[in-house]
């Protein structure tokens, strides 16, 4: 008996039956532990793989070292999310982990809502010299303007590396000084006068940086997960110190010891719920950056005759993130009552309607 189960669980089975002739009879968990306590704990984890691969509605997380199950409950119209005979998702529905991954339940990879699976996959795959351009760019400053001087001989502008003063133009291949722009045989050792330099701003090509390719990566970059986690962090060490503050008695915040702005700073955020409130609003932050990501990979795809009212709102909610975006960075000022209220009030209820209007025009596409 103890054989047959070790090897039973060594390959893999998670239907165990006594081995004896014409017995069907399951093997319980006591006798599992009694007989094979080290492979134990190796079949629970195998029955619950099984189980997880054959119910449509839980999935593990595809994050690296993230060991956490989700649920997805379908809405009640289950003709619109679900696959009537198995049962399953078919909508791309994103999921927000409490790891700070975003992923789609459907395909288990980068979230996307509201482009689908196979509007997602092949747009990645196409932008992803663009992801790195942009993330190349990111980290070195663009240079803007140069000084130049004008060939004298076709006044073509010239910027001018390391090396001596015998210039070459790469126009009209005239030959001059670079000092004092005369035919450099026959002007001497000695220039006359230096002619001096021109500060030029170079023209800034914003074709492609309008593009909605370019608003889905950017969109995406700024969502990554080490991003969240910094944010969750943050929050939740706020958190921390509003609980210390509150479990503490009347007498201590009285002390002496306490500053009165300090005192004072506390007993505000903890009477508004600041730390819940900024939650939401960094929540919604990210929930938009997504639908942008998902909307604008679904823009790109229409070029030729694109949704208006899809195009519409997607630049209405692009305005209330880069609103987001000027505010938030700023910590310590997100705390005031009067930017809480801003935020909660006026950018997320605002997006939240974005949200709506967007869902609803994907729904009946």
């Amino acid at each position: 008996m103890m054989a047959h189960l070790k090897t039973q669980i060594e390959h893999g089975h998670t239907d165990l039956r006594c081995p004896g002739h014409e017995c069907n009879v399951v093997v319980d968990d006591v006798t599992l532990m009694s007989l094979v306590p080290s492979l134990y704990g190796r079949h629970l984890t195998k029955m619950l793989d099984t189980f997880l691969e054959m119910d449509p509605e839980w999935k593990w997380c595809p994050a690296d070292r993230s060991k956490l199950v989700v649920k997805a409950t379908p809405p009640q119209q289950r003709s619109v999310v679900c696959n009537a005979e198995r049962n399953s998702i078919v909508q791309p529905v994103p999921v927000a982990c409490v790891c700070g991954t975003m992923w789609c339940f459907k395909c288990q990879e980068d979230a996307h809502w509201p482009a689908a699976c196979d509007e997602a996959r092949p747009f990645r795959q196409e932008n992803e010299g663009n992801a790195k351009m942009i993330k190349d760019s990111t980290k070195a400053s663009l240079i803007t303007s140069v000084d130049v001087k004008n060939c004298p001989f076709c006044k073509y502008p010239i910027e001018k590396g390391p090396g001596c003063n015998h210039m070459i133009c790469g126009m009209c291949n005239e030959e001059f000084c670079w000092y004092c722009l005369e035919k450099f045989y026959g002007h001497g050792n000695v220039c006359k006068a230096k002619v001096k330099q021109r500060h030029v701003k170079l023209p800034v090509n914003t074709k492609n940086s309008r593009s909605y390719e370019h608003f889905a990566v950017t969109s995406h970059m700024a969502r990554a997960t080490k991003l969240i986690q910094n944010v969750n962090k943050k929050l939740d060490k706020l958190e921390r110190r509003l609980h210390i503050y509150a479990t503490l008695s009347p007498k201590v915040k009285k002390g002496k010891q306490w500053d009165s702005r300090a005192k004072k700073y506390l007993n505000h955020l903890s009477e508004n719920n600041t730390a819940q409130d900024l939650r939401e609003v960094f929540s919604f932050k990210f929930q938009a950056l997504l639908v942008l990501e998902g909307v604008a990979m679904v823009l790109s795809f229409m070029k030729g005759s694109p949704n208006k009212r899809l195009a519409l709102e997607f630049e209405r909610l692009l305005f209330i993130v880069e609103r987001l975006n000027e505010i938030l960075p700023d910590f310590k000022k997100c705390h005031l009552q009067e930017t809480l209220e801003r935020l909660k009030h006026i950018f997320v209820a605002c997006g939240k309607q974005c949200l709506f209007v967007i869902s609803t025009c994907r729904s009946t596409k």
